[in-house]
């Protein structure tokens, strides 16, 4: 258990450090909620908190473990993980060697179909990719990264510590929008998917963008908000203005907006 405990901790580790169009829609693979099911606790159960240290890093040990197991996208029955837990920490088994042997192969089996669903996301955004990419206007960046002006914007471009004021709504290739802002005001130092950031980064102020982010520099081989692994993301943005981070001794930089 003990060695489970380390090679859950450390892909929880590395999961948590590493966060004319083609007219076919990307293969429909469905994405398993693990937590789909399963009854919540209580809230007043769902609220409480460790009280000591052994229970503070029990805690922690099971809450990596559910983020491994989340992000590998893998259908769980939450009660009886905790059953097969308490079982190996009480050196028993509800199961013979035979029932374990069955278990071990449906693993296998969810792990290869598995496999196979995410090889084809993996190939369809491929070829959107090299489709895309070929349509007037569209820039490849050295990172892979895919952009489209549509406004070029007169305002100057941000700087890591500059407020940004944008909107952006996020699609995938067959058309389903996984996200979608008001106005909104932040850093590029905040925005978790790379290729957005690197997309913002190059925009000046008054700019409309059509970004096309490649699964490495989105949400890779995740499930992350709804997205499912090796998928495109298609994000549509407005740098609305950019408000110069202060320098030693100034008070309020005047915001950079277009035509102004």
């Amino acid at each position: 258990m003990m060695n489970l405990s380390k090679q859950l901790i450390t892909g929880a580790m590395v999961a948590l450090i590493c966060t004319g169009a083609m007219a076919q829609e990307a293969p429909k693979v469905k994405v398993v909620d693990p937590y789909a099911g399963n009854t919540p606790p209580p809230e007043a159960a769902a609220k409480k908190k460790p009280t000591s240290d052994v229970e503070y890093v029990s805690y922690l040990l099971g809450r990596n473990m559910g983020v491994v197991l989340r992000q590998q996208a893998m259908p769980i029955n939450l009660q009886w993980l905790v059953n097969g837990i308490v079982d190996a920490f009480g050196n028993r088994s509800r199961l013979s060697q035979e029932e374990l042997q069955k278990a071990r192969q449906l693993h296998d089996q969810l792990v290869k179909s598995k496999a196979q669903a995410m090889q084809k996301l993996k190939t369809a955004s491929e070829a959107y990719l090299a489709e895309n990419k070929k349509k007037d206007g569209v820039v490849t960046t050295a990172s892979g990264l895919q952009y489209q002006v549509f406004e070029a914007g007169k305002g100057p471009k941000p700087g890591a510590k500059d407020e940004l004021t944008i909107k952006y709504a996020g699609r995938l290739i067959g058309g389903k929008e996984f996200l979608k802002s008001a106005e909104m005001k932040l850093t590029l130092g905040v925005v978790s998917v790379n290729g957005l950031r690197q997309g913002l980064a190059m925009m000046n102020a008054g700019a409309k963008w059509q970004m096309t982010i490649p699964p490495q520099l989105g949400y890779g081989a995740t499930v992350s908000n709804n997205v499912p692994p090796y998928s495109v993301l298609i994000v549509d943005v407005e740098m609305i203005s950019i408000q110069p981070a202060p320098t030693a001794g100034d008070s309020a930089a005047p915001s950079s907006q277009p035509g102004k």
